[in-house]
């Protein structure tokens, strides 16, 4: 089985672009290899562990590289399905945003949801 996993992730791995990403995850997947043998299944949840703890310290520009699932302390909307981006009028919480708001409510005539605001801003 070992030997089919290999051969199947050598076969994926053609299928990045980037050659520095590409390297990466052969070093990766060699470290998943060596635990797997070393350690059969429980060296793979081990090394995903580790994997995922890595990944949850890591920090791009002070904002968490996992922010909108790490954090836990406010959901987040986008997460599981994104708004339309003239929906969105506030920036994440985790950017620390010296101004919470985008900009002000955008009123579009040709919008259901919207033309009554438009009326009532006109009388």
């Amino acid at each position: 089985i070992l030997v089919i996993t290999v051969a199947v992730t050598a076969l994926a791995s053609f299928t990045l672009p980037n050659y520095n990403f590409g390297f990466a995850v052969r070093a990766v997947r060699f470290l998943f290899i060596v635990a797997a043998s070393l350690y059969g299944f429980y060296g793979i949840c081990l090394g995903l562990l580790a994997f995922t703890l890595h990944l949850v310290s890591l920090k791009s520009f002070g904002v968490p590289i996992l922010m909108p699932s790490s954090p836990g302390r406010h959901t987040v909307a986008d997460m599981i399905w994104q708004q339309p981006v003239f929906e969105v009028d506030t920036r994440h919480y985790a950017l620390r945003p010296l101004r919470k708001y985008l900009q002000k409510k955008i009123v579009r005539a040709w919008d259901v949801r919207n033309k009554k605001r438009l009326e009532e801003d006109e009388s």
